[in-house]
């Protein structure tokens, strides 16, 4: 069943599919917003009431403009994606402001940081480092704060989300790792 809600000069607001009470939609988005000018500013994909999409972002936000402010991948409900970050978010100039990487709805990556944000100059502003929804690394600081150059700001080093303020008690208890 479709459902349609109008701004009042007759332009669709929310366009929303819906089957067994659920937000439903194999051939597209299930939710649709828009600008009262009519421009699309979301797109939501859901199979079944969950967020779902295999060929692309479950979830995309829209700028005035056209460009793309934020899309994140879902499977099933879950903030989930194997090839690459599962969360993205732009500058409204296209350029990336920060990326995050999840594995069946935990923010997870065993290769680098799962969280990156950029300045506009597109430099490094912080890196986070999680394994299994947790803040962890075992090989250097698991977040590092950098200052608009690209200098190293700051760096805090965590296992298991436990802080390590002493640089020589951080490297005896990633040895035991």
């Amino acid at each position: 069943m479709k459902k349609i809600a109008k701004y009042s000069n007759g332009n669709i607001k929310i366009e929303e599919y819906w089957e067994n009470n659920k937000r439903h939609r194999e051939d597209g988005p299930a939710e649709i917003h828009y600008h009262i000018s009519g421009k699309i500013t979301a797109e939501y994909y859901y199979i079944n009431g969950n967020l779902h999409r295999t060929d692309g972002p479950a979830m995309i936000r829209y700028y005035e403009n056209g460009k793309i402010r934020f899309e994140c991948y879902f499977i099933e409900g879950k903030h989930h994606r194997e090839d690459g970050p599962a969360t993205l978010s732009y500058y409204k100039n296209g350029d990336l402001c920060y990326k995050e990487y999840h594995l069946n709805g935990e923010q997870h990556k065993s290769d680098g940081p799962a969280y990156i944000s950029y300045y506009q100059n597109g430099n490094i502003e912080v890196e986070t480092y999680y394994q299994n929804n947790k803040l962890h690394r075992l090989d250097g600081p698991a977040i590092i704060y950098y200052f608009n150059d690209g200098k190293v700001e700051n760096k805090i080093y965590v296992i298991n989300e436990k802080i390590y303020h002493d640089l020589f008690l951080y490297s005896v208890a990633a040895g035991s790792y």
